[in-house]
């Protein structure tokens, strides 16, 4: 991506940022959401167009209430990673978009700082809350692929 940005000579812009962690981590959300589509037992659609509803109210009052937990886990997943996310945002950025990632690394770099140990515990504690909510409210074995469909 960096190579693309520079021949089109647009490096060190924001927008390079959002649309690298988008490319990269799009996977996540995907897979999670793949797996709630996966988890839907298809009698309970079929009911649902035998009661007389349409493609849309199917969608809407089955569908996404099943999957919802699985979009909201993998939009978690895709946050947390991002904001802890250095690469990325070190080589499209350029020095011209800062980061908290990439301003923990140029104060590493120039000496250690109070500051920098509070952030990174400010880190930890966000993928702490983040994914202890996920487990907590949501079916984690599930949320991850360990439950099979019924035969």
């Amino acid at each position: 991506m960096l190579v693309f940005w520079t021949e089109l000579r647009h490096t060190g812009q924001l927008e390079n940022i959002i649309l690298g962690h988008s490319v990269f981590l799009v996977t996540l959300p995907m897979v999670m959401i793949s797996l709630g589509l996966e988890s839907i037992d298809r009698e309970i659609i079929e009911a649902a167009r035998t009661m007389g509803a349409d493609d849309r109210r199917t969608f809407f009052t089955i569908i996404l209430p099943l999957v919802r937990p699985y979009m909201v886990a993998g939009f978690a997943f895709v946050f947390v990673l991002s904001m802890n996310e250095f690469i990325i945002s070190y080589f499209l950025g350029q020095f011209a978009v800062v980061t908290l990632p990439v301003k923990i690394f140029a104060q590493l770099r120039s000496g250690y700082s109070p500051v920098i140990a509070s952030v990174a515990v400010m880190f930890i504690l966000l993928a702490i809350v983040v994914f202890g909510l996920i487990a907590r409210f949501g079916d984690l074995p599930k949320l991850l692929g360990a439950w099979s469909p019924r035969e």
